[in-house]
């Protein structure tokens, strides 16, 4: 009898966590649309480039380098691992930053001219953009780690080339 109590309290407790979770994720997974990344150049050799990841794995990357601008490349990633990226935007809170990190409490100063990166997050409701600039210390850790993961997922160095100096 202990047994067949115990069992039953852990599968209400199961189905409960469970349940709850898929509910809760439900409305917001079903409005997300894609991703944009967006990398400037630098005064280096950085690559310029524009990375779009669709919900459904289709991947779309584009050279913004003057010597490249407009060379195109396409590709399909399993779209779990773009769903994946989504969660984790939904749990970092992404659509609560500011749209500019540089003059934000993040990076007070600002007035730099230094490469940045720009999310942005798509869904039925519009978008979401976050300007992240390269040389702000205490910019979000989650933020960076998304950036990162945008461009592993899609494996996006197999298009990227160097810029020329400049």
């Amino acid at each position: 009898m202990v047994s067949v109590r115990r069992l039953g309290v852990a599968c209400f407790a199961w189905c409960v966590l469970f349940g709850t979770a898929l509910h809760a994720q439900r409305p917001a997974l079903r409005d997300f649309d894609s991703f944009v990344l967006e990398r400037s150049s630098c005064y280096g050799t950085c690559p310029a480039y524009r990375l779009e990841l669709d919900h459904d794995g289709r991947v779309v990357f584009e050279s913004l380098n003057p010597e490249d601008a407009g060379r195109t490349e396409e590709a399909r990633i399993d779209s779990l691992n773009v769903w994946g990226l989504w969660i984790f935007a939904l749990h970092m809170h992404f659509a609560e930053l500011p749209d500019n990190i540089e003059g934000s409490f993040f990076c007070p100063g600002g007035g730099f001219d230094a490469p940045h990166v720009t999310v942005t997050v798509n869904t039925k409701h519009g978008e979401k953009h976050v300007r992240d600039f390269l040389v702000c210390a205490n910019a979000p850790e989650a933020l960076r780690i998304l950036e990162d993961s945008l461009d592993r997922v899609a494996n996006s160095k197999r298009w990227i080339r160097p810029r020329k100096e400049r």
